[in-house]
């Protein structure tokens, strides 16, 4: 028993002063439970109805710590019965809250209001319900409490809070007080519902006794027993069933109760609802009948309700709208204890799914060697493939190779069972393919020891030997040679096993295929040998393989073009050192189009000078020329490199020697646009008025680019002005027809003779008088140079 506090007269003083967490004097001895010398706490200074933070006056605190002493006190002393703290509770409520049935009272003989509402509009009532306190809720029915009420988070009533609860004495009160029994809450659910969904038996059978609605549905359409149903409420889907329940009537998804039974695995009421007359055939919305539904839940009480189903007649092979059976829902959802009951019970294992998959497929999934064997002594067809023309030996492939099962006995039971190891998809994969791809060498061994083809090849071609040098195991390359893979067998685009290994840069792949005598020479499609796909990777030490073991360094590709103008393209300066000085290729033997290594050097997309240096220096001949006539020089004009054509200059190229169409390199130079090349070939005494044989001369081409610098350079270096080509236009014509005034202009001023016509009569007056070009007529009418320029 608790110690009496004896209150000391000088801190009766201080009874006002808020402590910590805001108690005062007051408000301490009401928790420490003082019930002796308390009236010296209300002395006239004293507030009694102060609130502290949480807004609980010392009232409240009595009605929470049960200080009925202080509580009487308190309304003697005009304490407010009715004030509320921060949630809008009342000290009613408290107490209710709290057990204290003595203060509860009290407040109620002293004017508490019995009707009050909380923040969650709670009103004393429902706190009884909620604390099953009947003595207190029988006093606030007497003194005429709302028993309708409801609060403002479920729209419940008290009742509905009874139910919930189960306050089941002060519920029968409630009802005793002609409660209306079938009124909903705000979702439409009536106090049947909620009896069903808080498993509430005994309030459900007094609501029934009063005539409840057995049928009524909620603001969503779902039934009573639906209800009953999903809450697994099997004493209340008896006593429902008992009392007239519609026991196939339909809810918000066109489910009945049992359909209900079967998503929820409510397995002991699915079996009442069929031993009280539940149809077992009856489909909901999307034409999925009960069977369907089992098989798509699963688990050991969907089991069960198959075989009730099944013992009541339920086609085990009815088809869903999406045309698939029970048994393939079975296998998808992954219950193979379902699927080998359903098999058992005489399911259809032919039928597949709309990807063609078939239960057999599936089965190897579930990783079950029982259930497999099943379908097969049913008669499943082992070697049928879905839609990707996969068969069950395929996927088993796959599924046993994943690292989580490192286990091929599904694999050796097909096999065993007669599976075909050379079917292949519709990629044309065969079953050995995809081992090779998912790297299992011991599957690789069952289907090589099972008679697969070990050369067949896949759409494209490529053999499991390509396959396994492209996945880069090899171990797999070595066993698949070992059992006799040809090492010569290419794709369809004549792709051979050695050149995918050159490719893939791997020697040990390489090495393996030479010692099984692949050919060092048998070119792709395009005529590219091994050794010049070993020049395109940059690997001197597999070229120099390639050439040890006979690899012949004069083939060309289907272009013509030999190693040593691969390895130029390849800008490799030891493998070009190589093939010249260890391979003896020739450095001047020229492609289909008649150009050298040198040329092809020339024109690379990237020059590099020390390449060009290198194979004049291992004697690359500068004036060997291509089927167009173009030296080296005119190449390396185009290529626009100043520095390369600096050098082959130094090297002596024929700075005069034209091409077939008579172009020196002056010409070329002037076409191009380039003016440090032309520049520079003027400077090296390149012939201004060599023109080519359509006898336009380099000021001719010049007057095209209207590069004025260009053209004063040319005459200032002994350029014919008036020289004319096989036409008889002369420079000064072809300005006229380029629409240059700047360039008319000049040639004018170094003497142009205006007055020279071509080969029909025309001069250049005439030829801009007939195009309109009124500017250059007048330049060449008025127009008149004081003097010649120096």
């Amino acid at each position: 028993m608790k110690r009496p506090v004896k209150l000391c007269p000088e801190k009766i003083a201080k009874a006002n002063v808020a402590k910590n967490h805001g108690y005062t004097d007051l408000r301490r001895y009401i928790v420490e439970g003082a019930t002796k010398d308390t009236d010296l706490l209300f002395s006239s200074e004293v507030d009694i109805d102060a609130k502290d933070e949480q807004g609980l006056t010392p009232l409240m605190y009595c009605a929470i710590y049960g200080n009925t002493v202080i509580a009487k006190l308190l309304l003697q002393k005009g304490a407010d019965v009715n004030s509320v703290n921060d949630s809008q509770c009342t000290a009613l409520m408290l107490s209710i809250d709290h057990g204290a049935n003595q203060i509860a009272k009290l407040l109620l003989d002293n004017g508490a209001d019995i009707n009050a509402r909380s923040f969650l509009g709670m009103t004393p009532l429902m706190y009884c319900a909620i604390r099953d306190n009947t003595m207190i809720a029988r006093c606030l029915l007497q003194k005429g409490a709302d028993m309708n009420a409801v609060d403002r988070l479920s729209s419940s009533t008290a009742f509905i809070l009874c139910i919930a609860y189960g306050a089941n004495n002060i519920a029968k009160l409630l009802l005793s007080r002609e409660t209306d029994i079938d009124s909903p809450d705000n979702q439409g659910r009536t106090p049947l519902v909620r009896c069903a969904e808080f498993h509430n038996i005994a309030v459900a059978g007094l609501l029934i006794d009063r005539g409840a609605n057995v049928n009524s549905v909620d603001n969503l359409g779902d039934t009573v027993l639906l209800h009953a149903t999903r809450a697994g409420s099997v004493d209340i889907v008896n006593l429902l069933l008992e009392n007239g329940a519609d026991i196939n009537g339909r809810g918000r998804r066109g489910d009945t109760a049992f359909v209900e039974s079967i998503i929820f695995q409510r397995t002991e009421i699915a079996i009442l609802l069929l031993a009280n007359g539940a149809d077992p055939e009856m489909s909901d919305n999307k034409e999925w009948r009960p069977l369907t539904r089992c098989a798509m839940t699963g688990g050991p009480g969907a089991r069960e309700i198959v075989r009730f189903l099944l013992e009541r007649g339920a086609d085990i092979n009815m088809v869903d709208p999406n045309g698939i059976t029970p048994l393939i829902h079975s296998f998808r959802i992954n219950d193979p204890r379902l699927a080998y009951l359903m098999i058992q019970r005489g399911a259809d294992v032919h039928t597949a799914d709309p990807d063609g998959t078939t239960p057999l497929i599936y089965s190897v999934y579930t990783l079950v060697l029982k259930l497999i064997n099943l379908l097969l002594q049913q008669g499943a067809d082992i070697n049928r493939a879905d839609a990707a023309g996969k068969t069950a030996l395929i996927h088993a492939i796959h599924v046993q190779a994943a690292p989580q099962h490192p286990d091929p006995r599904i694999v050796q039971l097909l096999l065993r069972k007669r599976a075909d190891p050379n079917l292949a998809d519709a990629s044309g994969r065969t079953p050995l393919i995809h081992a090779v791809h998912v790297q299992d060498f011991d599957i690789i061994q069952l289907l090589i020891e099972a008679d697969a083809n070990i050369d067949l090849a896949d759409a494209e071609g490529r053999t499991p030997l390509i396959h396994a040098i492209i996945t880069e195991e090899i171990d797999i390359v070595d066993s698949l040679l070992e059992s006799g893979a040809d090492a010569n067998m290419a794709d369809s685009q004549g792709t051979t096993p050695l050149i995918y290994a050159i490719n893939a840069q791997d020697s040990n792949a390489v090495r393996f295929l030479l010692d099984s005598d692949a050919d060092v020479n048998l070119a792709d499609s395009h005529g590219t040998t091994p050794l010049i796909h070993a020049i395109h990777t940059q690997d001197l030490q597999m070229i120099v393989t390639l050439i040890d073991e006979g690899a012949d360094v004069s083939l060309e590709d289907s272009d013509g073009r030999t190693p040593l103008i691969h390895a130029v393209r390849t800008q490799n300066p030891e493998i070009i050192l190589f093939l010249i000085d260890e391979a003896s290729v020739d450095v001047n033997r020229a492609n289909r189009d008649g150009r050298t290594p040198l040329i092809q050097a020339i024109q690379a997309r990237y020059i590099d000078i020390e390449i060009i240096q290198l194979l004049i220096e291992k004697g690359a001949d500068i004036h060997n020329t291509d089927q167009d006539g173009e030296t080296p020089l005119i190449s390396s004009i185009y290529a626009k490199n100043l520095g390369v054509v600096q050098l082959l200059i130094e090297e002596d190229a024929n700075i005069h020697e034209a091409d077939s169409n008579g172009r020196t390199p002056l010409i070329h130079s002037v076409y191009a646009g380039d003016p440090r090349t032309t520049e520079l070939l003027i400077e090296k005494g390149a012939n201004s008025n060599l023109a080519g044989l359509d006898g336009r001369t380099p000021l001719i081409h010049s007057v095209y680019n209207k590069d004025l610098k260009i053209i004063r350079r040319l005459l200032r270096k002994g350029a014919d002005i008036n020289m004319a080509d096989s036409e008889g236009r002369t420079p000064l014509l072809h300005s006229v027809y380029a629409e240059g005034p700047k360039v008319v202009k000049l040639l004018l001023l170094y003497g142009a003779d205006r007055n020279i016509t071509d080969r029909e009569g025309r001069t250049p007056l005439k030829i801009a008088e007939h195009y309109q070009l009124w500017s250059l007529v007048r330049l060449l009418v008025k127009y008149r140079p004081k003097q010649k320029p120096r």
